[in-house]
């Protein structure tokens, strides 16, 4: 009760001195409305993580937990829920095709030259936020109205001219564009796009304290998304658990079966555990991808290291390794760094 009048003061306070479009104010933005969140008052935190989003600053999973939390009706809700996971999740791929600029910015090509101007202009957006931070933190006997005017102006310019240089960089290099920094592909799009045999599958793990992992099942005809319920402390665990499997897939033991052996590490606990992790994150969602012949990934969090392939849909006990129920058995699988990647591949 007592951080909700600060976290309310600390609000107004960055948005009359920064601005309602700071990454600052978004900070507090998010902060009021987790605290929100956990108080009981779902609707609030929702617009407020709403507003952290227009500066493209929203806190993922407190804007995906006031999602599940709102009464509204609910495939608004899931459309929104697919933008807010692409706004605020990256994959390591996503992450290495963001960063292309840099190779990008060393030819001698019209691309490189405005790749370039793209990023010592960004260099210069930072750092003249930087100097106005300090200068709006000085006591106030020591502000300076006049410098933080000009720091102000200035800062509107850079903005507007890495605006100008990215909506060029949209119209002349399209792909380029779309690669290095791609926007959210709306749910309705993203269905358009997939072919009658296709579904697209979005996991995204967080592994929050909260508990904050979902996953998307997207097809021509329909969509679902769900928060992964496991037991406790499962998915707290994923990462090792993806590596004790991968330690398993690589060993190939042609003999072996599902119940050969108790001790941890061992293949049968790995067919195990590529068991139970299909089962707590698709298993909710099977209904709508499983007549789909081929499935493509996006993954986010510890499950990029997994190959989806060998994920197992059955249960395995007592199975040799030819015997078990492989993803890859039934479906053709892609995995793709962003959703939006879906686009230019099509």
């Amino acid at each position: 009760e007592g951080a909700e009048p600060l976290y309310r003061r600390a609000l107004a306070i960055r948005e009359k001195a920064l601005g309602p479009d700071h990454p600052d104010t978004a900070t507090s933005l998010n902060n009021l409305a987790r605290l929100l969140l956990d108080t009981g008052v779902p609707s609030e935190a929702l617009d407020l993580s709403r507003r952290a989003a227009v500066s493209g600053h929203a806190e993922r999973n407190t804007y995906l937990r006031a999602l599940q939390a709102s009464d509204s009706p609910s495939k608004p809700l899931l459309a929104e829920s697919f933008s807010v996971v692409q706004s605020t999740s990256t994959s390591e791929a996503g992450s290495a095709l963001a960063s292309l600029s840099a190779r990008f910015g060393a030819g001698n090509s019209e691309l490189a030259a405005l790749v370039r101007e793209e990023q010592d202009t960004g260099t210069r957006e930072r750092a003249l936020d930087k100097l106005f931070l300090a200068e709006v933190g000085k006591p106030s006997q020591e502000r300076n109205s006049n410098r933080e005017e000009t720091l102000k102006a200035q800062i509107a310019e850079v903005k507007a001219r890495l605006a100008t240089i990215r909506d060029r960089l949209a119209a002349d290099f399209p792909d380029y564009a779309e690669l290095s920094r791609p926007k959210p592909l709306a749910l309705e799009e993203a269905q358009k796009l997939l072919k009658d045999d296709e579904a697209l599958i979005i996991i995204d793990t967080a592994l929050t304290d909260d508990g904050g992992d979902y996953a998307w099942a997207v097809t021509r005809e329909t969509a679902e998304w769900r928060k992964v319920e496991a037991a406790k402390g499962a998915m707290a665990n994923l990462t090792g658990l993806i590596s004790d499997l991968r330690a398993t897939v690589s060993t190939r033991s042609r003999g072996a079966t599902a119940a050969d052996a108790d001790g941890e590490g061992s293949e049968g606990s790995g067919f195990r555990t590529a068991f139970d992790i299909y089962r707590s994150i698709l298993g909710p969602l099977e209904p709508i991808f499983s007549e789909k012949k081929h499935l493509i990934f996006v993954l986010n969090g510890p499950m990029t290291s997994l190959p989806p392939h060998v994920l197992v849909t059955r249960d395995p006990s007592s199975k040799e390794i030819g015997e078990v129920a492989w993803l890859i058995r039934d479906h053709a699988i892609t995995v793709l760094p962003t959703v939006s990647s879906l686009k230019l591949l099509r």
